[in-house]
């Protein structure tokens, strides 16, 4: 089947299949690791009552990402439909588990070719994305940065990756004038470069005081949604733990992944979320399950979702601009 889907859709086909491939593979070793019987016991716990709250707080998280989506969207002076735009925005969740989330570029794709957006502009709002959603988990984790010195120094190091991204993409001025410096050169550096620059001014330039606020707001309450839905399940299985340990012990695992630029941030964030439960006297087992659990009801939900999402732009596309060819040769 991949093989005749088109060059350029071929690669993100392709990274799709083989991450769910690995990702499956990895969970069900996780999952005889702990022990069936704990996780079966641990999802019959949760209930079905359980796993829909846990289920509509990702859900939450995903609107409340749209919003902001469709805000910048607007600053950028573009008019996208609601429907059409949430369709597209999906869609990049069915390659969230490419290094760095890169795969969720594809939107590009979409918004150039169905509403004349330029590559500089989408891949701003990616770039836009990546930064409030750093920024929001950042913000959560100093929640616990006191309930373990260990990962204090990841805290840390995240400021100051903010501090420095925002000196140089929010700070207006600084780079204009590194672009007006490569601009005194002609090759394919100084034009990569070029690219750069000017997707690094356009994420400035949806970054009003008012905009920023109302982002950082809505970033916060997204994805402390789904921090709260694993306060949510740890409680509903009576184990103890506070909620300022389950927000920290989500986000610092949030922010971990982050930082290994693994796809989907797996195997690192897993690895952070089951030893800080341990730490609180969760045995391993159980810590396993419920972090099995958390990923999917919150990762592999919105790959979920993405995926169907994807396939229905697609299907439109083809319709709508005569381009049935983008499956089939």
């Amino acid at each position: 089947m991949v093989n005749n889907i088109k060059p350029n859709y071929r690669k993100y086909i392709s990274f799709l299949i083989y991450s769910i491939v690995i990702a499956f593979i990895g969970y069900m070793l996780l999952a005889f690791w702990s022990g069936w019987h704990d996780f079966i016991k641990v999802i019959e716990d949760i209930g079905f009552v359980g796993l829909i709250v846990a289920l509509l707080l990702s859900l939450f998280n995903y609107i409340l990402r749209f919003i902001r989506w469709q805000i910048c969207l607007g600053v950028q002076g573009y008019k996208v439909p609601l429907i059409n735009s949430l369709g597209i925005y999906l869609s990049g969740f069915a390659l969230t588990t490419t290094p760095g989330k890169s795969g969720e570029a594809i939107r590009s794709y979409f918004l150039k070719k169905q509403y004349d957006v330029s590559y500089t502009n989408s891949l701003a709002l990616l770039i836009n994305e990546r930064f409030y959603d750093f920024l929001a988990i950042f913000l959560l984790a100093i929640v616990g940065i006191n309930l373990f010195v260990t990962y204090k120094y990841f805290i840390i190091f995240s400021f100051f990756f903010i501090v420095i991204f925002a000196l140089f993409i929010l700070k207006k001025g600084v780079l204009e004038f590194f672009l007006e410096f490569v601009c005194t050169y002609d090759n394919k550096v100084a034009f990569f470069l070029r690219r750069v620059l000017e997707i690094g001014i356009s994420v400035r330039r949806i970054n009003t005081v008012g905009v920023f606020s109302l982002n950082l707001v809505l970033s916060v309450l997204a994805w402390g949604s789904e921090a709260y839905a694993l306060y949510f399940v740890l409680d509903l299985l009576s184990l103890s733990v506070k909620i300022d340990y389950a927000i920290f012990t989500y986000a610092i695992s949030m922010l971990i992944g982050a930082l290994s630029f693994l796809p989907g941030g797996l195997g690192s964030t897993e690895a952070t979320m089951v030893t800080i439960l341990t730490l609180n006297n969760i045995n391993q087992p159980i810590a396993i399950a419920v972090t099995l659990f958390i990923r999917v009801v919150t990762l592999w939900f919105a790959v979920l979702i993405g995926i169907l999402s994807l396939l229905i732009v697609f299907f439109k596309l083809s319709i709508n601009k005569n381009e049935s060819n983008i499956f089939l040769e």
